[in-house]
């Protein structure tokens, strides 16, 4: 390779990396393929190629990408990348075959993989060890019952600083029924943890580090209507959400703690009166 066509190359990989950051995923892919038809062996740019197809949705074209990647020996982020492509396509056999070398890989987070393992075997009939695990227990074998004493314990039941906490007077059974029922007008907004992530919008439900939260993030068990956590968030950024604002009247219940403050006053009051009687 001469001295001119280095030069160019370089600057082409910065302009690809400012496009990558910057989420430019139409040019990148352009660029990207400017500079493979040079140098088609620089697996960075293949790999980020790769990336921008999974965002346009051009996952034939990806998958193609990565298994390039993977026949250069390049396989630390290619395969975490192929992993997530055909754990998302629902393309589970494919996934399981990767399982072996990726839970050998540094840059994949390993609870997310247990996660999306018990996911795919228990879709496909394969038995697999449940541990002491939330998630994974629920996958298994779910109880709405579970989910809701989870819930409780860690969204409402005592205020925990820094945590996404429920106002105590929000009826948390009466809001899971109200998500449930909702959950087929959501679109999916994204993946987290390998589990599904839907957004819904009902005004002061919680805070969450003193903000006011207006939205609730609810988190499914992918190709099931089976929640196990939801917790208010104060913002949703642009992502899609289920507005259920004509439903808030309904999820806040009797406020026991109030009625119990206010009682306590009057009985303070009461003894004060008998006292000033004698």
């Amino acid at each position: 390779m001469d001295f001119n066509t280095r030069n160019f190359l370089k600057s082409k990989f910065i302009k690809i990396k400012d496009l990558y950051v910057n989420r430019k995923y139409a040019t990148l892919i352009k660029e990207c393929t400017d500079y493979l038809n040079i140098y088609p062996n620089e697996t960075n740019v293949r790999f980020m190629r790769a990336k921008a197809y999974r965002y346009k949705g051009m996952f034939k074209e990806a998958i193609e990408d990565l298994n390039y990647n993977l026949s250069l020996g390049e396989n630390a982020h290619s395969i975490v990348e192929l992993y997530y492509i055909y754990y998302f396509l629902n393309m589970y056999e494919e996934a399981l075959n990767l399982l072996p070398e990726l839970y050998k890989n540094k840059y994949i987070n390993v609870s997310s993989l247990a996660i999306s393992e018990a996911i795919m075997k228990k879709q496909l009939g394969i038995p697999f060890k449940t541990k002491s695990n939330y998630v994974i227990n629920q996958i298994n074998d779910f109880n709405k019952k579970d989910s809701l004493n989870h819930i409780i314990n860690n969204h409402q039941k005592e205020y925990i600083e820094g945590k996404s906490m429920f106002y105590r007077n929000v009826d948390i059974n009466y809001l899971y029924d109200i998500l449930i029922k909702n959950l087929k007008n959501s679109k999916k907004a994204n993946i987290e943890e390998m589990l599904e992530i839907h957004y819904f919008g009902v005004s002061n439900i919680g805070t969450n580090n003193y903000n006011v939260c207006n939205f609730i993030k609810v988190v499914v068990i992918p190709n099931t209507n089976n929640i196990i956590s939801i917790y208010p968030i104060d913002t949703v950024y642009n992502l899609e959400f289920v507005n259920l604002e004509n439903d808030r009247s309904k999820l806040f219940k009797e406020d026991k703690y109030k009625i119990k403050t206010i009682s306590r006053i009057d009985k303070f009051n009461n003894r004060n009166s008998k006292r000033n009687k004698l």
